[in-house]
């Protein structure tokens, strides 16, 4: 089943986090069969998290993804896994290998990714179809 992902602005920003998250995805397994880089609308943004409107985040996380350049991608596999909770505490024991947002995220907005839900997916992806096939802009960033 696809499923849409979202790489936000923090992590576009800096190329070599951005490689390494996408090498991790793809050696864990994760099938990446679209994927865009665009600029996210404000409008986009509010349908994509309608869910967290009037919670404290919500204004932050809209203007934290309508910041700068993301990644929409059409994937399969277990990403929120591989991802990690959006809730970057309690820090996970020294030496366990932790999440990509253990890893990477700033904070509980700019934590690296979106990855829809199994109740989300199919209404999220749809927001961003037709992504175009992966290969051409991964081998640029992978490059």
């Amino acid at each position: 089943m696809w499923s849409l992902m979202i790489l936000k602005p923090d992590i576009v920003a800096h190329r070599p986090l951005l490689q390494q998250t996408l090498r991790e995805l793809l050696e864990a397994g994760i099938i990446i069969g679209g994927a865009q880089k665009l600029l996210l609308t404000r409008q986009k943004a509010e349908e994509l998290y309608g869910v967290h409107k009037g919670k404290f985040f919500y204004p932050r996380l809209v203007r934290h993804v309508t910041s700068g350049p993301v990644i929409a991608m059409r994937v399969s596999g277990d990403v929120r896994r591989i991802l990690g909770s959006s809730r970057l505490y309690p820090i996970p024991e020294i030496g366990v290998r932790s999440s990509l947002r253990q890893r990477y995220a700033l904070s509980d907005v700019r934590n690296v990714a979106h990855a829809s839900d199994a109740e989300a997916a199919q209404r999220e992806l749809a927001l961003f179809e037709p992504l175009p096939p992966s290969e051409p802009l991964l081998s640029e960033i992978l490059a």
